[in-house]
């Protein structure tokens, strides 16, 4: 038997769940400019283990970020999820929380965070996706990155 404080990696699994991009390719968020205040749609997550067929029971969400603020400059993010049953019609989104301020710079600082959610799945559908919402504060002169995983938990069976 294997013991989670000792082998966590063979009891989740992490898959990528969304990114700051323009047309597929990693970009910067400028502040009042491109990709500022606009929602990515998150990829795809199949919750089902290719190991049994079963379906993971919970997930961790977390979104990384590293941005450039100029002084009392912020960074916020909205984070919402979606449910399917096929991967292609999309339940209605349900908030996980608000656009809510993150960093706040003090002189003109380069900032870095991470934004988690569990997430309880034992009665949602198969697929899930995650959007989020970037929103610098700033009129131009500011940028960040983001990416966001999805580690899922809680299979039938472990190690996954």
């Amino acid at each position: 038997m294997q013991v989670p404080s000792t082998d966590l990696g063979g009891f989740a699994a992490a898959k990528y769940g969304a990114a700051s991009v323009n047309s597929g390719a990693p970009s910067l968020i400028t502040a009042a400019g491109t990709g500022d205040a606009t929602k990515v749609t998150g990829a795809t997550v199949d919750r089902k283990s290719a190991t049994d067929g079963s379906l993971a029971d919970s997930a961790l969400v977390a979104t990384l970020f590293l941005a450039a603020l100029a002084d009392t400059e912020t960074i916020a993010f909205a984070h919402e999820v979606q449910y399917s049953d096929d991967n292609s019609n999309w339940d209605d989104a349900v908030e996980l929380e608000a656009s809510d301020v993150k960093a706040t710079s003090s002189g003109g600082t380069n900032e870095t965070g991470i934004v988690e959610f569990s997430i309880n799945l034992r009665s949602q559908k198969r697929y899930m996706r995650v959007n989020v919402t970037p929103n610098l504060s700033a009129s131009g002169t500011d940028t960040a990155l983001f990416a966001t995983i999805v580690a899922l938990s809680g299979y039938a069976r472990n190690p996954q």
